[in-house]
């Protein structure tokens, strides 16, 4: 009998190893520590100067980079790890936008030369208001600096970013015509970064509070003045030379918090805070929209979006997100 009992504790012993090495593996591996960090921005205007004058802009941009994370008392430490994907700018060129510029970032020059061909066959649907204004299309390529590929960031339990350090720049590839128009999309990503600046958690409360608890709860002041501004100015030019965006007073937004069957908390808050920021330009809608898994407490997901138009319909948006690869 105390042989029979002992070889069944000894089967489970072995068994048990596995299972446990896999528990770890899984929890420790480099795949579910790498998170892929977003961001679009858009905005468009058409109109007259002097109602005679037409003017026509618009732009979209978007890129994205791979991040390892480690935690530690700071919170979760991001260092950039990867490129996944090319990088774009789209813009019209001049006051009336006859002409298009594509811009693309990407060590392999040919990706960048598809996804331009790809743009410029769809560009109809893309911008059906100004497709039809285009006479001439350019397209420039860039490749990143390997060398100086480092950019981190520290992310607290609350979701706020700090201690921001960026060192990634861009070298142009030769090309028949080099544009004059700013292409600096990992700039702003990096400024995008800084847009993460108030938590999703109610004040002095820990996640374990509002978990299986549906309630809500008013953030603190935000204001994203600083990164509109920098954001502007890394997109065009112009922005160095005309009044600088500020938000003229900070705004709040009511979170509120549920749980789905999946063992997810879901945070989300959104508003219409109607703020100015720039003229006759202001803040017409924010969200920002937190997923965690609850039995670990792991970050799958904190998107952002804010929209920026005036009463004509000018304007743009930025979106951001911080999605973990799977």
């Amino acid at each position: 009998m105390k042989f029979f009992f002992g070889k069944i504790i000894k089967t489970k012993i072995i068994l048990t190893i596995p299972f446990i090495f896999l528990l770890f593996s899984g929890l420790y591996s480099t795949k579910n520590n790498i998170y892929e960090l977003s961001f679009k921005m858009s905005g468009s205007a058409k109109g007259h100067i002097l109602l005679i004058f037409p003017y026509r802009v618009f732009y979209s941009s978007d890129a994205s980079l791979l991040f390892k994370c480690h935690k530690n008392d700071r919170g979760t430490t991001f260092e950039l790890f990867d490129v996944p994907r090319t990088g774009r700018l789209i813009r019209t060129l001049g006051l009336t936008g006859r002409s298009l510029g594509v811009f693309t970032a990407d060590n392999n020059v040919k990706n960048g030369e598809n996804l331009y061909k790809n743009i410029i066959a769809n560009f109809k649907t893309i911008a059906p208001k100004y497709s039809k204004y285009i006479k001439r299309t350019y397209w420039n390529n860039y490749y990143f600096n390997k060398i100086n590929k480092r950019i981190t960031f520290v992310r607290t339990n609350q979701g706020i970013t700090k201690d921001l350090k960026y060192d990634f720049w861009l070298k142009k590839s030769p090309a028949k015509k080099k544009l004059k128009a700013s292409f600096n999309i990992y700039l702003i990503l990096g400024e995008i970064i800084k847009a993460y600046n108030h938590s999703f958690l109610p004040p002095d409360r820990k996640l374990s509070d509002i978990v299986g608890s549906e309630t809500s709860w008013m953030s603190e002041d935000i204001d994203f003045s600083e990164t509109l501004r920098k954001a502007t100015l890394h997109a065009a030019a112009i922005f160095k030379r005309i009044k600088p965006i500020k938000q003229k007073h900070p705004f709040r937004v009511t979170y509120n918090a549920s749980t789905n069957r999946k063992g997810t908390v879901i945070i989300k808050g959104e508003t219409n805070p109607e703020v100015f920021v720039w003229g006759s330009f202001k803040i017409t809608y924010f969200s920002r929209v937190v997923k965690i898994r609850i039995k670990d407490q792991k970050l799958i997901s904190d998107s952002m979006k804010i929209d920026i138009f005036n009463k004509s319909g000018k304007g743009g948006s930025f979106y951001a997100s911080i999605l973990l690869k799977d």
